[in-house]
């Protein structure tokens, strides 16, 4: 769209765009108030230490607003999958408050938690992953070929004319999809119960699998990977986001689901209720 098109739309003023503007005001606010809080009294080099102040102030006002709202549809279908399987299996949700109850035991009922304190609740994280597995968010991968290429398959294929095909030649510029929920559920990877959401198999060695992603063994997060693949070898080339924005989703996930496992207890309106998914976009 042309720049002074643009120019123009911004001129015009409509209850969406006051809504955004209010956001982003609240978030500079609160950007400002962490700013504050976290780095101001701290050491910096002498000769270069306003600068530097200067540069952290900005980056966290700019990033404020993503740190909010990035993510933040994604990760609440999530964690709504996750009280809607845990309100189907109200005894795994009994084993997420016995594992509050062992970590209320260590800091008492107002404590400060850390990351660790999360990381220390084998089965709310086992409810998270198989969360992320099973109820994906994205459907599909979808990636453009920089190059002539060939990909392996680790399970090969027979053809209707009886030939066994073990690699699929590509080409540049080629549109390449991989099916997200096709893995996530793909028997040869997660077993004959793949079409049961079922958290156990994350406590077990499954969940020390090497992952093809930056969180456990799914491609729930592989919608934020920039792959390409040249001659001869292949190489990923991860969004140095990624990693930093699976993690902080998981974070909220595993604070959210605890605060809320900790107050409330869930379950359905009345039993029979059968939810299904239907995927919505543009």
């Amino acid at each position: 769209m042309p720049k002074p098109l643009l120019q123009l739309m911004d001129l015009i003023l409509s209850q969406k765009k006051t809504h955004v503007s209010s956001f982003n005001v609240a978030a500079k606010t609160l950007g400002r108030e962490f700013f504050k809080e976290n780095v101001e009294g701290k050491d910096f080099d002498s000769s270069s230490g306003k600068d530097v102040l200067s540069i952290l102030a900005n980056e966290v006002l700019a990033q404020i607003a993503s740190l909010t709202l990035a993510g933040h549809e994604t990760t609440a279908s999530t964690l709504t999958w996750s009280l809607f399987e845990l309100c189907n299996h109200p005894e795994q949700q009994n084993r997420i408050s016995a594992e509050i109850l062992q970590v209320r035991s260590r800091h008492g009922s107002t404590g400060k938690l850390t990351s660790e304190d999360y990381d220390s609740m084998p089965f709310m994280n086992a409810v998270i992953k198989e969360t992320l597995r099973f109820h994906r968010i994205a459907p599909a991968l979808l990636r453009v070929l920089a190059c002539d290429n060939v990909i392996p398959l680790s399970d090969p294929v027979t053809t209707s004319t009886g030939v066994k095909v073990t690699e699929i030649p590509v080409e540049k510029g080629q549109l390449v999809e991989i099916g997200i929920g096709y893995y996530n559920r793909n028997p040869t990877v997660w077993g004959s119960d793949a079409d049961v959401w079922n958290p156990d198999r994350f406590l077990g060695e499954l969940d020390k699998q090497t992952p093809v992603g930056v969180y456990t063994n799914f491609l729930t997060f592989s919608i934020m990977i920039f792959k390409n693949i040249y001659p001869n070898t292949t190489t990923r080339r991860w969004s140095p986001l990624l990693y930093w924005l699976a993690f902080f989703a998981v974070m909220e996930l595993q604070v959210i689901l605890f605060e809320l496992i900790e107050s409330f207890k869930f379950a359905l309106p009345k039993a029979g209720i059968n939810i299904k998914r239907r995927m919505l976009g543009l």
